[in-house]
């Protein structure tokens, strides 16, 4: 495999070189070797990047893909937003103020910790 990593290589450089198009077609044919077989030497030959690899300040690429807490997608937060307003008006509708305002408490349903029977009381 790594022969022909460095056969398609070494084709893509020399058909450059000559001022001709370097594409997969352009490069099976100089190879002798199939289209999907270009194609798959393409894919296993591209540099990987290290996860500890600084990016500044001591930060480390990994540092971004650990995070605990992602930030969410627009969309997501769109929809959560839609369903709390939906909730928020049933709630409000079917029960009195005081016992909307006991549900919303002791389910957490205003991002805080979710209040114990003992704090509602």
């Amino acid at each position: 495999m790594h022969e022909q990593i460095r056969k398609v290589a070494n084709t893509e450089r020399t058909l450059i070189g000559q001022g001709k198009r370097a594409g997969v077609v352009e490069v099976a044919v100089f190879c002798d070797m199939s289209v999907g077989r270009v194609e798959e030497t393409r894919r296993l030959s591209q540099r990987t990047d290290s996860l500890d690899r600084i990016i500044r300040d001591g930060v480390t690429l990994g540092d971004f893909l650990g995070q605990e807490r992602p930030v969410a997608a627009p969309d997501a937060l769109v929809m959560s937003a839609m369903v709390m307003d939906q909730v928020s008006g049933i709630i409000y509708d079917n029960f009195s103020h005081r016992d909307a305002r006991v549900l919303w408490a002791r389910l957490a349903l205003d991002g805080d910790e979710a209040s114990t029977l003992e704090d509602l009381g």
